[in-house]
């Protein structure tokens, strides 16, 4: 599963400043379109962590109480489904060190993100 993500989270808060400071100086002139395309992407990449994050923490909780709960066996298809699809797409997320192909990646769990 996802971790360590207060360090990535501060490692792009520094980046955010750095770019904003790049923005300000006089000698940015040509570089401001590329300076603005790096904002977009690192807030992008903050938000998609944000709520991968917040899905993965929802999810421990509700894997916690799946065995309390009786589903029918076409919802029990269903959720193992989707759990199993989840769970790759977080095991996958956690063994690639290049955050922004990841937060690039194409996943069915991208719903959650388009809000």
């Amino acid at each position: 599963m996802l971790s360590n993500l207060d360090k990535i989270f501060v490692e792009m808060g520094d980046h955010q400043m750095n770019l904003e400071i790049l923005q300000t100086n006089q000698s940015a002139g040509s570089f401001l379109d590329e300076i603005s395309k790096w904002q977009t992407t690192l807030q992008h990449i903050e938000g998609v962590l944000q709520q991968w994050n917040h899905v993965q923490q929802l999810w421990l909780q509700i894997d916690c109480l799946t065995p309390l709960i009786q589903f029918d066996q076409q919802t029990n298809l269903i959720f193992s489904k989707v759990d199993k699809d989840f769970r790759a797409l977080m095991i996958s997320l956690a063994n690639n060190n290049n955050v922004l192909k990841c937060c690039q990646k194409k996943s069915k769990f991208c719903f959650v993100l388009s809000n």
